[in-house]
């Protein structure tokens, strides 16, 4: 089955003909806890890098950060001040508290966010 086969069971939102008022805000949300200590900093990187680069531009970024103790909150602090300096920034929510584990977080994430359209 080839991708056009796929796909033509599925509605395709054609974004260039709405006003950005009328599109769908898309929350994405990343969970993190300690990356310095884990080796995973240059992942995270990519990730907040790749949010960023997205065309469609109705999207908001939480990161929901599980009271890190080994720098990381000051590296994700550091990196989203980077980003704000652009003016065509996707707007990152940042939030670092202690919690049960990654589901708990990611259901704290989803309570912040201001839609519901998520993708984790």
């Amino acid at each position: 089955m080839n991708n056009s086969e796929k796909n033509k069971n599925f509605d395709v939102l054609d974004t260039t003909k709405l006003k950005s008022d009328d599109l769908p805000l898309i929350s994405i949300i990343t969970v993190t806890r300690n990356l310095i200590l884990q080796d995973r900093e240059s992942s995270f990187r990519s990730a907040i890098h790749c949010v960023q680069r997205q065309s469609f531009r109705n999207i908001e970024h939480i990161v929901m950060d599980g009271a890190s103790d080994d720098g990381t909150q000051n590296m994700i602090r550091e990196i989203i001040n980077k980003y704000k300096k652009n003016d065509n920034y996707v707007q990152i929510r940042y939030r670092s508290e202690k919690d049960r584990g990654l589901y708990d977080a990611m259901n704290k994430a989803v309570n912040i966010a201001e839609e519901n359209i998520f993708y984790f």
